[in-house]
């Protein structure tokens, strides 16, 4: 599977620079924007795959790369949405809410990070253009809870059992791209902070995600 994710990429890579080197295509200035803009997009893909796949690699591999440290999460939070909030390209808005000030808790930063760029990610990719995202952060005596909510695509009914699963894309994503391993590395890093991620879904009216990560276990404060 990661062989045939990074397989295509690399092929459209080949193709375009073969045809920017080769004189005897005729090519326009409109042509070469696409072909760069067709490499610049297959790189991404692929950096975004070895990322994925180093970090699904690195947390399976060796629970001793979990280190939390007391985090105060409406800043950290604030913080991880900005480059959305301040991308003059932006196409979707993110609505953040949150039960209080400052919310102090014991965590990974960098797992959080990846949990919370990933569900953050694939509601902007499965949403229409202008479809508002929300992000709810609220904590309880018992545990701290993130909800990443949009009103994109939703997911099938018999895809949802296997959806946290590594490769594992809903059957409805149609051309849109994916490495189908964010909503694993999510699931992972829920579960190093000793915590759980579920989903409630309708197709054709998008997707709730919900991050529970308790208090006790995790040391928060």
């Amino acid at each position: 599977m990661l062989s045939h994710e990074l397989r295509n990429p690399l092929t459209a890579i080949q193709i375009a620079t073969t045809i920017l080197g080769d004189s005897s295509y005729p090519l326009d200035e409109v042509k070469k924007q696409q072909l760069l803009r067709r490499i610049q997009s297959s790189t991404e893909r692929m950096h975004e795959l070895i990322e994925d796949v180093l970090m699904m690699g690195q947390t399976d591999r060796d629970t001793s790369l979990f280190n939390p440290e007391i985090t105060e999460i409406v800043e950290f939070c604030y913080t991880l949405l900005e480059p959305w909030q301040w991308n003059p390209q932006k196409k979707h808005t993110i609505n953040f809410s949150y039960n209080s000030d400052q919310i102090h808790a014991s965590v990974d930063q960098k797992l959080l990070w990846h949990l919370l760029n990933n569900l953050i990610s694939n509601a902007i990719k499965y949403s229409p253009d202008g479809n508002p995202i929300q992000l709810r952060l609220y904590s309880t005596h018992e545990a701290i809870y993130f909800e990443v909510q949009d009103g994109g695509i939703g997911i099938l009914p018999e895809d949802i059992e296997h959806l946290f699963e590594p490769f594992q894309r809903g059957r409805n994503v149609g051309k849109l791209q994916g490495t189908g391993l964010g909503l694993a590395i999510a699931k992972r890093a829920a579960e190093l902070h000793r915590g759980e991620i579920s989903v409630d879904s309708q197709l054709g009216c998008g997707s709730k995600f919900t991050v529970k990560l308790p208090h006790s276990d995790c040391g928060f404060k």
